[in-house]
């Protein structure tokens, strides 16, 4: 005789604002979850949240985990508190159900745990239609804001900043923000008056300690960026449900002026020539450990890949490093000679991608558990610090201060570790994602590896994850060349090695550093050699 399986749980919780409260609350959601699952006597093995993130996404963070822990077989029953929380799109809400029955997992909505297929489609019909009229509201009440001459909402451009309105104190209107307005001054003066580029007026910005907003230093593309919109001589415009409603603001330059600085940047500005696409931007690692991007330069129509701090542009001081620029002909040839031999064994491909999601399926249990324990270990800590809070109203504030900064950190740092872990997590699930997608890869690789556009490599790299290291300083250097698949790839995929030249030793360097460089003899030909490595990444090394 044959005991029934405990069918297996997992909870999943989502709210659009942080200020959701009531019945739709996570905590609330969280309670309820616990209760229905210890009365049907299941196991709960992960709970899943996503705060502050729409209904309408396809991809959220705590979903895609949710979703791998279901088609690595991980879990049974998915819970959710009404299924407007799992999606408030019909065609999202309908492939996510069909998706899980495929997998043999079955969602229970807590308001009615026991509903039948059709009235599940009626909910998920419901849910969509209620965000399209909450929308058609919502837009409808910002365009009569806008057409009143008030703010609709959302942040002010750079140079204004937003106020109450003083005849309607529910309304708001621009103004100006001072510092802000200074910076732009100061920008359109050294454009127009000085005669400065863009590149060059960034530089003297920033080296005055006049920086953007958000970022962290002006550079040519959003410092001319900022100096074309239109709300610099008082108009700001919404633009919405096609209709576009102009607001009127405090000017931060005259008319005249504006279209002064107009004229000046269309004159400076320049239509860069040659393949502007740079599949490799990001994936190439220099000696200095930053990593390259792709760059062109018109005067002598050459394609490169530079590091990122080799610019001393907006550094004062100086620093910078001193990486060699690599020809990017050269070297996404010799990136995707790699690629493509890997690629033209389309069944052996899937055959490492399957190794791949087999070991996930190990992981992924182990990352909820985590998440789980840090979500735990942080309401407990709020409790005490709610009670010492209770305490210090009674007994005066002296008395718990000590305990209530140490509680207030430890809070701090196990907030921290939970954004750490599902930052984690879901890096995990992305490269899960992309993996389970290599068969369209493979499909077309007989067809296309032999002449790639640019576009088509890009895409490739990113879904096999294809991260490069320059081991020495030569033109065409000594590279280490490593990709997303794991497991035993024996067939010449299966450490991390190095493509390198005669002269240069190639050896496997376990997804570690080499501890010296290779040698500086000239480029020809190419060999590869396999070790021990770790488990977590496999290498894409042949012939450049």
């Amino acid at each position: 005789m044959t005991t029934a399986r405990t069918l297996r749980a997992a909870s999943y919780r989502r709210v659009s604002t942080y200020r959701q409260l009531g019945g739709t609350s996570p905590e609330t959601q969280l309670a309820r979850a616990e209760a229905l699952i210890r009365q049907e006597g299941w196991e709960h093995v992960g709970d899943f949240y996503d705060g502050a993130v729409s209904g309408a996404k396809e991809s959220r963070p705590d979903l895609d985990r949710l979703l791998e822990m279901c088609r690595a077989g991980l879990v049974d029953v998915v819970v959710v508190g009404d299924l407007s929380r799992l999606s408030r799109d019909l065609r999202n809400s309908l492939n996510f159900e069909h998706e899980l029955r495929q997998l043999g997992v079955e969602v229970v909505d807590l308001d009615n745990p026991h509903a039948e297929e059709h009235v599940k489609q009626l909910n998920y019909w419901l849910g969509g239609w209620q965000r399209a009229q909450i929308r058609r509201v919502t837009h409808r009440g910002i365009l009569a804001v806008a057409e009143a001459g008030y703010w609709p909402g959302g942040v002010a451009p750079f140079g204004w900043r937003i106020i109450q309105a003083p005849d309607n104190p529910k309304r708001k209107l621009p103004a100006l923000d001072d510092a802000e307005a200074a910076t732009i001054r100061a920008a359109v003066a050294m454009v127009i008056d000085d005669g400065l580029t863009c590149w060059e007026a960034a530089k003297r910005l920033n080296a005055l300690g006049h920086f953007p907003r958000k970022q962290a230093r002006w550079t040519n593309m959003n410092l001319r960026r900022m100096l074309q919109r239109d709300h610099l001589a008082g108009t700001w415009t919404l633009r919405k449900d096609g209709r576009e409603i102009p607001i009127s603001g405090p000017a931060i330059i005259d008319t005249d002026r504006m279209t002064l600085l107009r004229k000046t940047l269309d004159v400076s500005a320049t239509i860069r020539p040659g393949n502007r696409v740079y599949p490799l931007t990001g994936r190439v690692t220099g000696l200095c450990g930053q990593p390259y991007n792709g760059t062109y330069r018109p005067d002598r129509n050459l394609r490169q890949y530079e590091c990122r701090t080799n610019d001393a542009k907006f550094d004062g001081s100086g620093r910078r490093c001193w990486c060699r620029r690599v020809e990017a002909g050269w070297l996404e040839q010799t990136v995707w000679g790699e690629v493509a031999a890997v690629l033209s064994d389309p069944e052996r491909l899937l055959e490492l991608a399957q190794q791949y999601l087999d070991l996930r399926s190990g992981e992924i249990r182990a990352e909820a558990d985590q998440i789980g324990n840090l979500d735990r270990r942080i309401a407990e800590a709020k409790r005490r610090r709610t009670n010492l809070a209770l305490a210090a109203a009674s007994t005066g504030p002296e008395a718990v201060a000590d305990a209530l900064a140490e509680v207030t950190r430890e809070i701090d740092t196990l907030e921290q570790m939970l954004r750490q872990a599902r930052a984690w997590a879901q890096a995990n699930a992305e490269r899960s994602a992309l993996v389970r997608d290599l068969w369209k890869l493979a499909e077309g690789a007989q067809r296309r590896l032999a002449d790639p556009t640019p576009e088509y490599q890009r895409d490739v790299l990113a879904a096999l994850d294809v991260q490069v290291r320059i081991l020495d300083d030569d033109a065409r250097p000594a590279l280490e060349i490593a990709g997303v698949l794991s497991g035993n790839l024996a067939d010449g995929l299966a450490t991390r090695s190095t493509w390198s030249r005669p002269g240069a030793r190639s050896r496997s360097t376990g997804g570690r550093s080499p501890a010296r460089r290779p040698s500086r003899s000239p480029p020809s030909s190419s060999r590869s050699s396999t070790g021990s490595r770790r488990p977590t990444r496999s290498s894409v090394a042949r012939s450049g």
